[in-house]
């Protein structure tokens, strides 16, 4: 599946591209049964909510899934991807976030890339995320909200949350290692506005790692999950840092991807 000139140059203005309805309600369900097995409380792959019994995130499914290692390798995602990139990428991270019904806590302002570089050594901002939603995005269910074109300012000055002894978790936790302090979020508005893109599941939203975003609490009944595909340019390899975060927030094996010919549904076995 290839972008139009046109997609591509949203993309790089705005640092984003929505796709309505990419993936069909059945891939959708599939995919949905196969996290199934993974939501095991004693996995260090997942991240709970502050406090709570909530499941907030689980990551490096793709590593730990034959679903999901197909997933990754589908043309409608890595053929937009390579697009995008300019160049052979591979899964540099890949995280399914949860927002639960009532309970699904909200992501502050921030900028993925700072985590990348200053944690994992990657060198400069050539990846990008394609979130597949999983449910219905709504206005409702803690969307995410986007700062159109903030991809344009580079690297920002981050507020430092002070560690709370947590590791690598503050870094996906409510309580983010790197955020964005309310004046430059109330700058950046004011010069770019505010997006929320809405959409039906199975909808994909290419974003750049540099994209100023955040989400909202989720204190509605209607679940929100997003499956967030990390590809990071061949060319851009991180240089592993003293203390490297777990292989499933970091992926060691910096092979580029190719397209399967493997349809995504199959007998499901995970």
């Amino acid at each position: 599946m290839k972008l139009t000139k046109e997609q591509l140059t949203t993309y790089q203005e705005t640092g984003m591209l929505l796709l309505p309805e990419l993936f069909s309600n059945e891939e959708v369900a599939y995919l949905k049964e196969a996290m199934t097995p993974l939501k095991k409380a004693d996995s260090p792959e997942l991240v709970w909510e502050k406090n709570t019994q909530t499941l907030r995130a689980l990551h490096g499914c793709h590593l730990r899934s034959p679903v999901f290692r197909r997933l990754v390798r589908q043309k409608r995602l890595l053929e937009p991807s390579r697009q995008m990139l300019n160049d052979e990428g591979y899964v540099y991270q890949f995280k399914i976030n949860l927002k639960q019904p009532f309970n699904g806590e909200l992501w502050p302002w921030h900028q993925d890339f700072i985590f990348w570089h200053k944690k994992d050594g990657m060198p400069l901002p050539n990846a990008l995320n394609a979130v597949l939603f999983l449910d219905d995005c709504t206005e409702f269910n803690g969307s995410m909200w986007f700062i159109p074109n903030s991809h344009h300012e580079g690297l920002l000055e981050p507020m430092v949350k002070k560690e709370t002894g947590e590791g690598w978790k503050n870094d996906v936790g409510v309580d983010l290692t790197y955020q964005l302090d309310e004046p430059t979020i109330a700058r950046l508005v004011e010069k770019w506005g505010i997006a929320a893109p809405k959409g039906k599941s199975g909808t994909v939203l290419f974003f750049h790692p540099n994209l100023v975003h955040a989400s909202l609490p989720n204190i509605s009944p209607l679940g929100r999950s997003l499956l967030i595909v990390t590809y990071n340019s061949a060319q851009n390899i991180p240089v592993p840092k003293e203390q490297q975060r777990p292989w499933f927030l970091v992926n060691p094996d910096t092979t580029p991807e190719v397209c399967t010919e493997e349809p995504l549904l199959l007998t499901l076995a995970v």
